[in-house]
């Protein structure tokens, strides 16, 4: 399609956005990325800014014959930001497992919604948290602390009785599980046997090897 102007009668329009890049339609058709200039025949027009993760404005202007006109809008952001601290620093973080960088960190663009941050670092447990931003331009400060990993190893006689941790089925002995530094409760479970429970503290690097003699249940009862 052939847009005939008449130079006599043309004005002109500046497109500008906050921020920059925003792709600008005049009537409907495509005029450019702003910022961005173009002649125009007289007359009354609407314009239309787009920009990914922004809310579209819209705007109705009239230029006259050899005038000209600069329109800015100030585009809404459809995203929040994460400032993302951990203790200790260092940590790599993933955001819906796409990796953003390391903290502390502040993570600009973060769509809005549920979001789920996954937390690594050297020696230390994976920390998975969720957050959710509600608001266009919405900005929170997420501190984290992560505990350092330690290990236990699970051994039994007989073998293959279930461990359960903190009362959470954990995997089989003979087995290894890593492990935040802390205190819990382990229980072995093997059907014609009871069950054992011991209690463990686990420091951070440290190894702990539990080993528990199941005792058969007495087939009279």
């Amino acid at each position: 399609k052939t847009l005939v102007v008449d130079l006599k009668r043309a004005g002109s329009i500046a497109l500008r956005s906050e921020p920059v890049g925003a792709t600008g339609y005049v009537n409907g058709q495509l005029a450019g990325k702003a910022p961005g200039e173009l002649q125009i025949a007289a007359g009354t027009y609407s314009l239309r800014w787009e920009l990914a993760s922004h809310v579209t404005a819209t705007r109705q202007v009239t230029i006259k014959g050899g005038e000209f006109k600069a329109v800015k809008v100030a585009l809404k952001s459809l995203s929040g930001r994460l400032r993302i601290l951990t203790k200790p620093p260092g940590a790599s973080i993933q955001i819906d497992g796409k990796h953003v960088g390391k903290t502390p960190i502040v993570v600009a663009e973060v769509a809005l919604g549920k979001r789920t941050l996954t937390l690594r670092k050297a020696g230390h447990m994976v920390l998975t948290e969720n957050v959710e931003l509600k608001k266009p331009g919405e900005q929170k400060t997420l501190a984290f602390s992560l505990k350092r990993a330690g290990s236990i190893t699970l051994r039994s006689v007989p073998k293959g009785a279930q461990v359960f941790v903190n009362d959470t089925l954990a995997g089989k002995s003979p087995g290894k599980l890593k492990i935040g530094e802390g205190s819990y409760t382990l229980r072995w479970v093997l059907a014609g046997f009871t069950p054992q429970t011991l209690k463990v503290s686990v420091k951070g690097g440290q190894n702990k090897v539990l080993k528990v003699k199941l005792v058969a249940l007495d087939k009279n009862d």
